[in-house]
């Protein structure tokens, strides 16, 4: 394995080795040096998208490396400097502006948002930035309203056009403090709050306050998608048929787009020991879990999830946009940080980072649980196997779980699942099948009669039920009652349902047609990770008046019916 030594800013261009430099003589054995090496051996190739690492102990950067491709298109190296796009990790940096301000006697936590910023909407409740800041508020997600509405995520979404989708919100998802769910929104109106008490934009005050006394010389919050930034990456998926690209224009802050790199990463988190910026105080603030309304205390604290791995404290969060992917994690207990950022939607940063936590922590975390004592593993997938006609129609239909509705049906004797998203099965047993090309487990659960009314399916590691959706019985006349133009306020679109082929449709100007399965009574499910659910409303004389539209952080958004029907 040929190294390359640890490149310059502006050398992104330059001729691509195979391998990461780690640091030399700073902490780790060559035999760990290599062990983490191995960790990325997968992207460790000039045709794949890769990954930048670094590690730092003590306030010393004990490893360093890049492994794969900044841009495929060229062949261009991930470097120690090469600039990636990481997504949620962003959200601390957000907090820590907050706490920062708090600190002054700026703002307190437990202040009302429209204090400061009284533009925002009443709705219907007291939201505090305590709220905001660990995902308690019920204030909708950004993604899923733009989603709703027709936007794709590779569209061009400024932080004005997150700004004007929250002016139209008139509803949270349930009353503030009552539960966690995760909230884009939050952030960005959290990043609007920083701009608003501190008088500076938010990339301004965050480069004064956070990155230039730290040293982040090549970090800042990218709220401008025509700026050009060199040394920069870009992002990809895999398919069967190799990577293609995963656009992201995002030009929006306060939930995401923070550019940097992992060595800077590792500044920001040794900051968490030596406490230069915000203090003991702050950090203290920082890293408190967030306590609901009924006294449970959930996972997230302040812009960042506090948990253990093998026995040790950890401070961390993760990031995925589009392609890019990121994970940094902190070990106060043995003051170590890991930054693990990656181009590939695929490449699971998270796992990569407890692995090399492994290698340079063995000897003082918790041993690995002995396998003796862990369940059987599920057998191997390998090798695939043919499974009759009769046996994959049982299977065929659609099933109701968390990402949406599941449709599967039998193309030239094969099964296929064709929605959310297209991709052939291959079977492994009676009832077991991977996903050709994904890292996706399903299991069919048959039932009396034979035909499956359930699955299970895993994906990295999380096992997600499935029910299978009720067949609509409703007559003709009953799907006539349901159909019209619908309108929500909150998002400023429409939709039109219709009858087709015995079923309902949702159909939109950019979504095109939705197909809709009926669950029960007025309830009907969708088969996109937006559009999960939706429940028709009727008003005091029993006709259908609107539908409340359900989605995994989006929930029931009113729709209402209009009294004049679009034209076909």
């Amino acid at each position: 394995m040929r190294r390359w030594p640890l490149p310059l800013v502006g050398l992104l261009l330059a001729p691509l080795s195979l391998s990461g430099q780690a640091l030399s003589g700073q902490g780790l054995s060559p035999d760990q040096a290599a062990a983490i090496d191995a960790v990325f051996q997968d992207l460790d190739r000039p045709d794949s998208p890769g990954a930048s690492v670094a590690v730092i102990q003590g306030g010393t950067l004990i490893y360093s490396a890049g492994f794969g491709s900044a841009q495929l298109e060229y062949q261009a190296p991930v470097s120690t400097s090469t600039i990636f796009h990481v997504a949620s990790v962003s959200k601390q940096f957000t907090a820590m502006g907050v706490l920062l301000l708090e600190a002054e006697g700026r703002l307190s936590l437990d202040d009302d948002i429209r204090l400061h910023m009284p533009e925002v909407p009443d709705m219907g409740a007291t939201v505090t930035v305590r709220h905001l800041l660990h995902h308690i508020s019920g204030v909708r997600d950004q993604w899923e309203l733009l989603a709703m509405a027709g936007w794709r995520l590779d569209d061009v979404i400024t932080k004005e056009h997150i700004r004007r989708m929250l002016s139209y919100q008139q509803e949270l998802n349930f009353e503030p403090g009552a539960e966690y769910l995760y909230s884009n929104m939050g952030f960005s109106l959290l990043a609007d709050l920083v701009e608003r008490v501190s008088g500076k934009p938010f990339r301004e005050y965050l480069q004064e306050q956070v990155f230039e006394p730290l040293g982040m010389t090549a970090t800042h919050v990218h709220d401008d998608h025509e700026m050009v930034v060199p040394g920069r990456s870009y992002s990809y998926r895999q398919t069967e048929d190799g990577y293609t690209n995963a656009v992201l224009s995002y030009a929006n802050h306060g939930a995401t787009s923070l550019f940097t790199t992992a060595e800077d990463l590792v500044l920001w988190l040794d900051n968490f020991r030596h406490q230069r910026i915000g203090g003991a105080p702050v950090l203290e603030r920082m890293a408190t879990r967030g306590v609901l309304n009924d006294g449970e205390t959930i996972g997230y604290a302040l812009g960042v999830s506090v948990g253990q791995y093998r026995g040790a404290a950890t401070v961390g969060h993760g990031g995925a946009d589009a392609g890019f992917r990121s994970n940094v994690m902190w070990f106060p207990e043995h003051q170590m940080g890991i930054a693990v950022l990656s181009n590939l939607a695929s490449a699971n940063p998270a796992l990569r980072a407890r692995q090399i936590a492994d290698v340079v922590l063995d000897d003082v975390l918790e041993p690995v649980p002995d396998p003796e004592s862990q369940p059987e593993p599920e057998p191997a997938p390998d090798p695939a196997i043919e499974v009759s006609p009769d046996v994959l129609a049982s299977y065929t239909g659609r099933f109701n779980s968390a990402p949406g509705v599941l449709t599967f049906e039998i193309r030239q004797g094969e099964l296929w699942v064709t929605s959310p998203e297209e991709g052939r099965l291959i079977a492994h047993s009676q009832t077991r099948f991977t996903l050709d090309g994904a890292p996706v487990r399903l299991t069919f659960h048959p039932g009396e009669a034979g035909v499956a009314d359930s699955l299970t399916l895993v994906f990295e590691g999380t096992a997600i039920p499935g029910t299978r959706a009720v067949e609509s019985t409703l007559d003709a006349e009953s799907l006539l009652a349901y159909t019209g133009t619908y309108y929500s306020p909150e998002i400023r679109t429409l939709y039109e349902i219709r009858v087709r082929d015995g079923g309902l449709v949702a159909q939109h100007i950019r979504h095109g047609v939705l197909l809709l399965s009926h669950d029960e009574e007025d309830a009907f499910g969708g088969g996109e990770w937006f559009f999960r659910e939706i429940r028709f409303t009727r008003s005091d004389r029993g006709e259908v008046d609107g539908f409340r539209l359900t989605g995994g952080r989006v929930r029931n958004l009113r729709f209402v019916k209009l009294s004049v029907a679009l034209p076909n």
